[in-house]
């Protein structure tokens, strides 16, 4: 079938999707095409508890890890050459861009994963609370059988003064994506508020760390419940989870709109 055809293809879709070589409209037909094949693919290989041979897995095992290892640790590298020379410097935004590039092609595995549902479901959930580990702490780790991520490092200059911090702004490459997950409107009615409910306790876990703090609200954070509030209406999130949320996002919207202006005049990124 037409499915199966595509299916064979989809190691050659990822790579062009996260490839920096291809134009962005070019890149996003892609993803659309792959988001489909996984949308449409038959749960016959799913059957298994382990999923060894899922379509999805095998992407991520074979194509979105290994690149996403390989640009962190580049981008980590750019963000220390330029600590060490302690000027206002420059970080290639291509650093920046390739990892983006690959978390935001994993939410489009993991929205089709969810939308498709069944079995695929899974790998969404541990798509969508990948995500926001990774953008709540610093760091984290998709499978037992896979190693630790660490995106950022959370350092006490960083948390007094994210705007002037990479690692801060680093923080939200993996909360975008994480939106780009809940803004997918396809599915049915019932997987955003799973996925809310699989990532929230990192959420609110990290605001209430904040809330005991001095520090401004973390960028990433502040990030993903502005995606939360502005993608999934109060029945989902819960009313008190919603009053949980505010005062991050009222703090976080009144600190940095009176100090963007240190980010406009700095040269963090070229």
């Amino acid at each position: 079938s037409s499915i199966d055809g595509l299916k064979s293809m989809t190691p050659y879709l990822a790579q062009f999707c996260m490839s920096p070589d291809h134009k962005p409209y070019a890149r996003s037909s892609a993803s659309s095409c792959l988001f489909s094949t996984i949308f449409h693919a038959s749960n016959d290989e799913e059957q298994c508890d382990d999923d060894e041979y899922a379509i999805v897995h095998q992407l991520l095992d074979n194509n979105v890890f290994p690149a996403l290892e390989e640009a962190v640790e580049s981008l980590k590298a750019d963000v220390s050459d330029l600590a060490c020379k302690e000027t206002s410097g420059f970080v290639s935004a291509s650093s920046f861009s390739r990892v983006e590039d690959i978390l935001n092609f994993m939410s489009v595995l993991g929205s089709a994963a969810e939308c498709k549902g069944g079995p695929y479901a899974r790998v969404g959930d541990a798509i969508a609370k990948f995500l926001v580990e990774l953008t709540c702490t610093g760091m984290a780790k998709f499978s037992s059988n896979r190693e630790a991520i660490e995106l950022i490092s959370f350092t006490k200059d960083g948390k007094e003064n994210p705007l002037m911090n990479l690692s801060a702004h680093i923080s939200i490459l993996s909360a975008s994506a994480f939106g780009n997950m809940l803004s997918v409107q396809n599915g049915g009615p019932f997987w955003r508020q799973r996925i809310t409910h699989k990532t929230l306790p990192t959420i609110l876990k990290a605001l209430q760390e904040q809330s005991q703090s001095q520090y401004p609200p973390a960028l990433g954070t502040l990030a993903i419940i502005c995606h939360m509030l502005c993608c999934l209406p109060v029945s989902v999130l819960g009313g008190s989870h919603v009053r949980q949320f505010v005062p991050t996002l009222v703090a976080g919207l009144v600190y940095y709109s009176k100090n963007t202006s240190v980010v406009v005049e700095s040269e963090m990124l070229s």
